[in-house]
């Protein structure tokens, strides 16, 4: 199969995030026996410490170059948005991922870290969408949720999707997945 890991990250094995060292063993795995072609964002010491080691496991792979110029940039330009996910928009991204959708045929799309779920309206075409919710956000908004009670609690237990949820519910088949459940859970519309 030939699978797009979009990343919030650079994917690395020797990261010191563990986000990063995730994302890099999920596309390990994946990697053993199909295409994995990687699109992602870098921070400025992501690519310090990044040398290309590791990189073998894509078939092909690319970095979207971010600072803290640029996300104070995007946070501005979408000011609906969480600022943790406001802060991963990205004209160039946007760019470089339609450029990938018109030259490769993709049979599955991960969007890696749930702030990446804003770009599933530009995988027209693939057959499977998946997210990926091993970041911090969608952790903390699970443990909240297992805790709430009152009249609060159907908003938390809703709000890591509020997101990209109708985004995500538009696409005939559209998953979240943490790791451990890969596949488990179907987003409600």
């Amino acid at each position: 199969m030939q699978i797009l890991f979009l990343s919030a990250h650079l994917p690395s094995s020797r990261a010191q995030q563990g986000g990063q060292k995730t994302s890099y063993h999920i596309c390990e795995f994946l990697g053993r026996r199909h295409d994995i072609h990687l699109l992602c964002f870098g921070t400025e010491n992501e690519l310090a410490a990044f040398d290309g080691q590791g990189m073998e496991i894509f078939h092909c792979w690319d970095i979207v170059k971010v600072n803290q110029w640029t996300r104070f940039r995007a946070a501005l330009s979408s000011p609906h948005l969480p600022l943790s996910v406001a802060v991963r928009s990205s004209n160039t991204f946007r760019r470089k991922l339609r450029h990938r959708m018109q030259t490769h045929r993709f049979d599955v799309a991960i969007l890696d870290h749930t702030a990446m779920w804003r770009y599933v309206n530009e995988l027209a075409g693939v057959a499977l969408c998946g997210g990926s919710a091993h970041d911090v956000l969608s952790q903390l908004w699970e443990r909240r949720a297992s805790h709430a009670a009152g009249k609060w609690s159907g908003l938390i237990r809703h709000s890591p999707s509020a997101v990209s949820s109708p985004a995500m519910t538009r696409k005939s088949s559209a998953y979240r997945w943490r790791p451990s459940d890969f596949f488990s859970r179907r987003l409600e519309p």
